[in-house]
């Protein structure tokens, strides 16, 4: 059985519903039932005021998506301290 990551159950995301008309690229706090949470870099494809719904690749390149808390998520791609 494959692990995907949590979402949030339907009354958590909230509404309305909005499509993005192109996916943004952002980085996302997944969790895992396996490992945890876990920092990847997704994309947007649609939001509501509270929560992102976003489409990911895990560790053996698979594609998921997920609803995860909208501060889960930040626009743009990992950003790596120096």
């Amino acid at each position: 059985m494959r692990d995907a990551a949590e979402t949030l159950p339907p009354p958590a995301i909230g509404g309305p519903i909005r499509e993005l008309e192109a996916p943004i690229p952002v980085t996302a706090w997944l969790s895992f039932p396996r490992q945890g949470p876990t920092r990847l870099e997704a994309e947007a494809t649609a939001w509501t005021p509270r929560a992102g719904h976003v489409r990911y690749h895990d560790q053996h390149g698979r594609e998921g998506n997920a609803w995860v808390w909208a501060n889960a998520i930040e626009r743009g791609p990992a950003r790596v301290p120096f």
